[in-house]
């Protein structure tokens, strides 16, 4: 079962189509201006090449845009730290981590602050309110993802059982209680005869035994 936590507009949908569906609008809506630089510039210093896409930015950015979504404040640094990968350009010698290119990291955040979705904070950057907004609106538009609806599901089985559950213990105290108001009605009544019976042996003076034992 997935943590509650967990559970974001945004991680409710498959992050490899919310990526590339984001790359998309940005793409189209023309938001973004691309830089001289993307035609010929390296990912990072361990990579032999640049990439081989056109829209590889677009995607580089998505993807940024969605990591200061699920972990903020995050900063260049880290953000560098997350896209870096294996230096394997050692020869025979053991890989070492790589740091990715910081260059088009800050591009992209500095685009989105003019968009209005990023803003500074003491360390990083981090979403606004509009820019939280519009991504939880944009990943209403994809699929929900089977592990999510799954647990959905459950938790409304849950809920169901909870009330039903509810309902039959309040039956149940109600039937309690009328009953037990039936028998304080019928221990009343004992009383009551009791007393009447009380009050007609003193009216008479006797008993009605004594008095029939005297006749004969």
């Amino acid at each position: 079962m997935p943590k509650r936590h967990a559970i974001l507009p945004v991680k409710d949908v498959n992050q490899q189509v919310f990526v590339r569906r984001l790359a998309h609008y940005l793409k189209k809506s023309k938001k973004v201006d691309l830089p001289e630089w993307v035609d010929y510039v390296k990912t990072g210093y361990a990579k032999e090449l640049p990439p081989n896409t056109q829209d590889w930015l677009y995607v580089r950015m998505a993807s940024i845009l969605r990591r200061v979504y699920t972990r903020c404040p995050s900063g260049v640094g880290a953000l560098s730290r997350r896209f870096g990968t294996k230096n394997k350009r050692r020869g025979v010698r053991p890989n070492h981590t790589a740091k990715g290119s910081r260059k088009h990291i800050r591009y992209s955040l500095q685009q989105f602050e003019k968009l209005g979705w990023v803003r500074k904070a003491e360390r990083g950057r981090k979403m606004t309110a509009s820019g939280k907004l519009f991504l939880e609106e944009f990943s209403g538009r994809i699929k929900r993802s089977p592990m999510v609806t799954n647990y959905w599901r459950r938790r409304q089985k849950q809920e169901r059982l909870k009330r039903k559950l509810e309902r039959r213990k309040q039956a149940a105290t109600g039937v309690k209680t009328a009953g037990g108001d039936d028998t304080g009605a019928t221990a009343g009544g004992d009383d009551q005869q009791q007393e009447q019976q009380d009050n007609y042996q003193t009216a008479g003076g006797d008993n009605v035994d004594d008095v029939v034992q005297e006749y004969d």
